[in-house]
């Protein structure tokens, strides 16, 4: 391909379908793998963008699932790319070779990239898709710039709090954790072995008769494997290291401290060691208190040579390194340790396998799955809480299990947020700058990274994270206080599936006067509840609603039969997984209930919106006669496996060509809000800042005077009827002064409801929008 050819290209495609950005990104900010090429001024669209348009997932994908432009080029345009090294030769570099190669091998990308382009352009025009992503994906940055440049301002001081609470936490639990299992586990747990060691074998075997092992060899293998095991059965409390003074353990010391290790410990070879390290402090190197005291305690036990001050010397290292409890011998119990915990859960307290490991969805198989063995006993969070099921409270194997969820949950916060988040901080301005990647997923929404702000749960556990993320004003004199205001789609993708399946139960929960409509999960949960609870009188919707709003009828132990947790817990969440095509066997791993109620569960969620079958049916009958899938705003998927010989990838397929137009169908509706977001300039005229789309929601910071007006003017854009469904989306609105601790106002309060809360948040105490509410009902 010449250069001159591709320059040509490259203008023919600039005066066809380059799309000019009126605020530039500097290069600095976009990464290498985005394939963004700028020609004359025009930033060309990035083929990985529209490949998300136009194929399945693992259309550009390489063995590894990453997505890669050479891999474009390979496959569709039957053009293999310049690679570095044949430009370059094993141990040069750039500055080896000539101008001209480097302007081959630079060009080679942006000529593919334009080529691509054009060759994507018109399949695009040809599925009709063209139009949505000209009209709308070239605002997605335009809106989020803004927040990237300024950053999101983070409260650092209470980030330390959140870390040294569950830090404090940690240690508690893992002292009671460590105490429950002295008391229970100090002996070989026979049973609990025979258990693990059953599992553990037959891999093993397979594993060892896979390398053409002799029979001989794999049994004596496999009985020290059996030995080891058998150790691990019993519980090994934790003991603190054993230190002498000896150059082992002096120079372990040593390299703990950051310091160089002694050559010998006589005691010339030491005093020298000693006055080295000295002087170069005296220098200016710098010298830490533990650093001089352990110099100090080596010197003058080597110099006196008495049991006193060897001993002084070897307590003092054993305080030091007794510090860290990773140094101590016995059972670590590691929570990010999946081998730990299966000793843990199967060996030490003999727990039955009742949950396995699921084969991976992508990728290569597992070896598990080469050897055509079951998945291995799981030791993940379904796996605990679904033992808690099975045990009663009172069972010290009940507690032992919490404390492990404790301590997993803990670890999860410091490796996403107490760990990352300080490395994040600029070294400008202090904040934030996380990136937003626009088609992050397969269904086309956005994922983030540096860090990833999607991770920040709101979960109960997890929620408090939250309110570390502060208004643009947090961290300024002289300016209008700012708080966060969240607004986001109410049930949004429910809404969708509502009209895509056009079910008269289900479109009743989302249309007509709001005061008359129904709530959807209450809907499902008066189904549970009857078919539960068959010896009892069969409730209809009201009947069903006033005893979970009176909390009456709590007293059965089976949790399936009480109002509370059907409509809370099983009812949602059986909406949620019908709505994405789940099945039986991942509700029930879920819901953490055996697969003949997650049956019940499902077959009264398709009794009560009987069109959301019919839906699925169709979506799935539409994608084996087509190959994709289309959103109502007529954006595809592609789905090259529906007629797949595999069952299981065929089944998979129709699964998505049922979630799609409701996943992807959000997606698209967020373009659209991103778009009118940029074309109305609200940043502009609210003066405030998006900070991120998470999901079904934008967070903003917003200006106190501000706060009213903005909002209502999104609720106007974010309300909108979806094309040929009938059927219009609606918001909720939250406030708060962070992101944690927000007031939920529900669609489209009223100006005096907003100015209450306000007043609350600036003076805390005061209850103006409670007294508010209270009014409010009683005018009602």
């Amino acid at each position: 391909m010449d250069r001159q050819r591709g320059v040509a290209l490259l203008r023919q495609f600039d005066a066809q379908c380059a799309i000019e950005l009126e605020v530039g990104i500097p290069s600095s900010t976009v990464a290498d793998d985005d394939r963004t090429t700028r020609f004359l001024g025009l930033r060309i669209d990035r083929e990985k963008l529209m490949t998300a348009f136009l194929f399945d997932p693992n259309h550009v994908a390489d063995e590894n699932g990453r997505h890669d432009l050479k891999g474009s080029s390979k496959k569709d345009l039957n053009y293999d790319q310049i690679k570095y090294r044949d430009v370059v030769p094993d141990g040069k570099d750039m500055r080896d070779v000539s101008g001209s190669e480097v302007l081959d091998y630079g060009c080679d990308d942006s000529i593919v990239t334009a080529h691509l382009a054009v060759l994507y352009i018109a399949i695009m025009e040809c599925e009709q898709t063209w139009a949505f992503y000209e009209t709308n994906e070239i605002y997605f940055e335009k809106a989020l710039l803004d927040s990237f440049i300024k950053g999101i301002p983070l409260d650092y001081e209470r980030l330390s709090e959140l870390r040294a609470e569950d830090e404090a936490l940690y240690a508690k639990t893992d002292d009671t954790l460590r105490g429950l299992l002295v008391e229970h586990c100090s002996g070989i747990n026979e049973d609990g072995f025979r258990t693990l060691w059953s599992e553990i074998e037959q891999f093993e075997r397979k594993k060892l008769e896979a390398k053409k092992k002799e029979p001989s060899e794999i049994a004596e293998k496999l009985k020290d494997k059996a030995a080891d095991i058998f150790k691990l059965c019993a519980f090994d409390p934790l003991r603190p290291p054993t230190v002498k003074a000896k150059q082992g353990d002096i120079n372990a010391v040593a390299k703990k401290l950051n310091l160089p290790g002694v050559r010998s410990v006589k005691e010339d070879w030491v005093v020298r060691y000693h006055a080295g390290i000295m002087q170069q402090a005296e220098a200016g190197a710098e010298i830490t208190s533990q650093q001089r005291e352990f110099l100090d305690y080596l010197k003058a036990a080597v110099e006196d040579g008495s049991d006193e001050a060897i001993a002084a010397l070897e307590a003092w290292m054993g305080e030091y390194v007794g510090q860290d409890k990773s140094m101590w011998s016995g059972d670590q119990l590691n929570a990010r340790s999946p081998k730990q915990m299966a000793c843990l859960f199967y060996g030490k307290m003999g727990l039955p396998v009742l949950v396995r490991n699921q084969p991976p969805k992508k990728g290569k198989k597992s070896q598990r799955e080469i050897f055509e063995l079951e998945g291995a006993p799981s030791t993940n969070e379904n796996a605990l809480r679904t033992w808690m099921t099975h045990l009663p409270k009172e069972d010290w194997r009940y507690q032992a299990i919490d404390c492990a969820l404790t301590l997993r949950a803990v670890n999860t916060r410091i490796s996403l947020y107490y760990d990352p988040y300080p490395l994040w901080q600029s070294p400008i301005d202090g904040r934030i700058h996380p990136q937003i990647k626009n088609c992050g997923t397969i269904t086309k929404r956005p994922s983030g990274t540096s860090p990833n702000v999607f991770q920040v749960s709101k979960t109960k556990d997890e929620g408090h994270v939250r309110g570390v993320y502060q208004s643009q004003s947090w961290d300024q004199e002289g300016v209008e206080p700012e708080l966060i205001v969240s607004i986001d789609f109410e049930q949004q993708e429910l809404v969708i599936l509502a009209g895509e399946s056009n079910d008269a139960n289900l479109r009743a929960c989302y249309t007509g006067p709001r005061e008359q409509r129904r709530d959807v999960h209450t809907s499902t949960g008066v189904t549970i509840y009857n078919i539960r609870n068959p010896e009892k009188t069969q409730v209809d919707y009201l009947g069903f609603k006033a005893l979970y709003d009176n909390k009456l009828g709590e007293d059965d132990p089976d949790l399936t039969k009480r109002p509370q947790p059907v409509r809370k817990v099983y009812a949602k969440r059986t909406n949620f997984l019908a709505t994405y095509g789940g099945g039986p066997g991942g509700l029930a791993r879920k819901l953490i209930v055996p697969k003949e109620i997650a049956i019940q569960f499902l077959d009264a969620f398709f009794a009560s919106y009987p069109g959301v079958k019919d839906y699925q049916d169709r979506c799935a009958a539409f994608a084996r006669a087509h190959g994709y899938i289309q959103t109502c705003f007529g954006n595809r998927r592609h789905l090259n496996y529906v007629l797949d010989e595999n069952k299981g990838m065929a089944s998979s397929s129709e699964r998505q060509a049922g979630n799609y137009p409701i996943q992807g169908g959000a997606a698209d509706v967020l373009k659209i809000v991103l778009r009118e977001y940029v074309k109305q300039d609200i940043a502009k005229r609210f003066s405030c800042t998006l900070l991120a789309p998470i999901y079904d929601e934008l967070v903003l910071s917003i200006p106190i005077s501000q706060i009213w007006l903005c909002l209502e003017a999104l609720a106007d854009i974010m309300e909108m009827e979806l094309p040929g469904l009938n059927i219009s989306l609606s918001t909720s609105v939250s406030i708060g002064k962070n992101w944690g601790t927000q007031v939920e106002m529900g669609n489209r309060p009223a100006k005096e409801a907003f100015e209450a809360v306000i007043y609350d948040i600036l003076h805390p105490g005061e209850n103006r929008y409670e007294a508010y509410l209270k009014q409010f009902k009683k005018a009602a």
